[in-house]
């Protein structure tokens, strides 16, 4: 799984399967499920806040402009400036360029020649990236759905919950307001707080939104 900071944790399998009852050792498919599960997680913590709406439109805008110009710029290079570095990147080609380059798109063109081609193919591509990240993660006007990714995982797990020990993710389950760090009980809650706290000194996203958000999957919660 990744945390917030895009570090890889250690995935305690043994944890998260005696967390639903179950008997060791842990069965065939289940690493591999989990693996999968944590591969697709998206946690959304709110510890990163976005920019300002100006400020982020400006960055996306001084992006756009940037790449828009270099792409001009290289597209225009008059011969003498383009033979130039073309020149200078003879004697800069990594070891084995050549070789390598057989029966590669590049086959045949200088070390120079190549970067200025790979920039004109590569910057269009990432000025439709500039342009549609802009729009694809602006604020939208109606309230968006809370906790998606959460959701959508939650609902993952409850599929393996469900498969390896042949019980209703929510059944017997009940609230504890006495404990206020695990509040949500039964096997299920057990083994989800155990995939999403893979890190004891992370444990994000909190027990009450977990909760929060199994009950809402199961229609427990408008």
């Amino acid at each position: 799984m990744l945390d917030n900071q895009n570090k890889k944790l250690e995935l305690d399998f043994e944890n998260m399967w005696s967390q639903m009852q179950l008997p060791l050792p842990v069965a065939e498919g289940f690493a591999a499920d989990i693996e999968w599960i944590a591969q697709h997680y998206r946690p959304n913590d709110r510890r990163m806040s976005q920019l300002p709406a100006k400020e982020r439109r400006a960055i996306y805008g001084k992006l756009d402009k940037t790449v828009g110009s270099l792409l001009e710029q290289l597209s225009n290079l008059p011969p003498s400036i383009r033979w130039e570095i073309e020149e200078v990147g003879m004697a800069n080609e990594p070891e084995n360029y050549f070789e390598d380059a057989l029966g590669a798109d590049h086959e045949g063109l200088d070390y120079g020649e190549y970067l200025i081609d790979v920039l004109n193919t590569k910057l269009p591509e990432i000025a439709f990236l500039i342009g549609d990240a802009l729009e694809h993660h602006k604020r939208p006007r109606a309230r968006p759905k809370q906790n998606e990714s959460l959701e959508d995982t939650i609902q993952q797990l409850a599929k393996v919950f469900r498969h390896y020990t042949g019980r209703n993710p929510m059944g017997t389950h009940r609230y504890d307001e006495l404990d206020e760090e695990q509040p949500y009980k039964n096997d299920f809650f057990q083994f989800l707080y155990a995939f999403f706290w893979a890190d004891p000194n992370h444990k994000f996203p909190s027990s009450h939104t977990i909760g929060n958000a199994t009950l809402r999957l199961f229609g427990l919660k408008k």
